[in-house]
């Protein structure tokens, strides 16, 4: 029986695909360095936890059976704060701050085997971005978020790829529905 190796893995928001095409209309609107790298479209995400590239096989299903019991509210976010990073070279897009969003992380973070760096939740619109400068307007793109997934993200592949392992949907007080062996959903 062959053994899964670890795998680089994160929990986040997929956007719909009208939030991506809004996504990538803003990031066209900015000025970008010569050097930098714009996110792909299909690619946009919102990371909640980053767990790293050590997680095996036992923990991924562990962790798989507590985020089915996560229970959240569906949210509106508003993405309006893009930002430009200059310590790591990223430009991001921020959600305004949210309880439901805050809350959301805070009930993830206590099904995770080990406690994750401080995150601050953001939409990577470009790596390699020291200098880039945002629009004078900000885009303010509503975005309806119904589930978060637990996502493989494969540098093994050229282009690398994520790929949705399992969602996890929104509902409120009873335990969060889920879809099972989502492997093919690649985004």
């Amino acid at each position: 029986m062959l053994m899964q190796p670890p795998r680089r893995l994160f929990i986040g928001l997929l956007p719909d695909r009208a939030v991506q095409l809004r996504i990538q209309r803003h990031a066209r609107d900015w000025t970008w360095p010569q050097d930098a790298r714009p996110t792909r479209f299909g690619r946009y995400h919102l990371t909640l936890h980053f767990l790293g590239n050590e997680v095996g096989a036992a923990p991924e299903m562990r962790l798989r059976a507590v985020l089915r019991e996560v229970a959240a509210q569906p949210m509106e976010l508003l993405l309006e704060m893009p930002q430009s990073w200059q310590k790591n070279g990223v430009a991001v897009l921020r959600p305004r701050e949210h309880s439901g969003l805050r809350e959301l992380r805070e009930r993830i973070a206590q099904c995770l085997p080990y406690r994750c760096p401080p995150f601050t939740p953001h939409v990577t619109l470009a790596r390699n971005a020291a200098g880039a400068v945002a629009p004078s307007a900000g885009p303010d793109i509503a975005w309806t978020v119904s589930e978060f997934v637990l996502v493989w993200s494969r540098l093994d592949t050229k282009p690398a790829q994520h790929v949705v392992l399992e969602r996890f949907g929104l509902h409120g007080k009873g335990a969060a529905s889920h879809q099972r062996g989502a492997q093919s959903s690649l985004f």
